[in-house]
C-alpha cells in the first residue's frame, strides 16, 4: 500500500509540474479525437491523424475514464496516474512471487514508483500507462500458468489419459467433477489442459 501511496504521490506531483489541463504529448490529441468520436458517432474513427492508426483500447479507456466526456482532461490524467500507480504495486508483487524476497520485492516496487520514465508516463494522456499495467499483469498470469505446468501432478484432478465412461462427452460443470467437460473417450478436460502447458 506504501509503494502505491508513494507512486500516487509522485506521479500527481509530476502531473501538476507538467499542468492537468495541458496536453503535452504528441499523440494525446489523436487519442482524445478517437475517444470524441466513439462518443459522438458511436463509431471507431478510420484514422486519427495523417500518419498513424491508433488502437481502440487506450481512446476508449478514456471514454470510460472521463464518463463520456473526453474533454475533460483532467479526469483523464487522473486515470492515468492511478494505472501508472498500480504498476510499481503489480511490479512488487511479481518479484516477490519470483525472487522470494520480501526486501527485493519492496525495493522493485519503489523504484517502479520512482523511476522517471514510467512517472513521465503517467504524467500526461499516453497509452502506455495501460499497456505497461496490462503487460505486468500478462506476466502475473504467465507466472502463474508456469508453476501449475510445473506442479501439473498437484493441480489436476485425474489423470490425463484416464478415461470415465460414466461421463463420456459430459458438458463443463460446477458440481465437482470434471470442470471442463470431457472429451469423446471419458477423459477429464481440465486436467489435459492443465498437462497440456508443460
Amino acid at each position: 500500500m506504501i509503494i502505491f501511496l508513494l507512486a500516487l504521490a509522485v506521479r500527481v506531483a509530476a502531473a501538476g509540474i507538467v499542468g492537468f489541463s495541458t496536453l503535452r504529448f504528441g499523440d494525446a490529441r489523436g487519442y482524445l479525437f478517437a475517444a470524441r468520436t466513439l462518443v459522438t458517432e458511436g463509431r471507431y474513427p478510420d484514422r486519427t491523424d495523417p500518419f498513424h492508426f491508433r488502437a481502440p483500447g487506450y481512446p476508449a479507456f478514456l471514454v470510460a475514464a472521463t464518463l463520456g466526456d473526453p474533454d475533460r482532461i483532467v479526469l483523464a490524467k487522473l486515470a492515468n496516474i492511478l494505472l501508472g500507480s498500480l504498476s510499481p504495486l503489480v511490479l512488487a508483487a511479481l518479484s516477490a512471487r519470483l525472487f522470494r524476497r520480501r526486501r527485493l520485492a519492496i525495493a522493485t516496487g519503489i523504484a517502479g514508483a520512482l523511476n522517471p520514465a514510467f512517472v513521465l508516463l503517467s504524467a500526461d494522456i499516453q497509452s502506455e500507462s495501460l499497456f505497461l499495467l496490462l503487460l505486468l499483469c500478462a506476466a502475473v498470469v504467465l507466472l502463474f500458468l508456469g508453476v501449475v505446468a510445473v506442479f501439473a501432478d498437484f493441480f489436476a484432478t485425474y489423470p490425463y489419459d484416464e478415461p470415465d465412461f460414466f461421463f463420456l462427452t459430459s458438458p463443463p460443470t460446477t458440481e465437482g467433477r470434471h470442470y471442463f467437460g470431457t472429451d469423446f473417450l471419458g477423459r477429464d478436460s481440465l486436467s489435459r489442459v492443465i498437462y497440456g502447458l508443460r
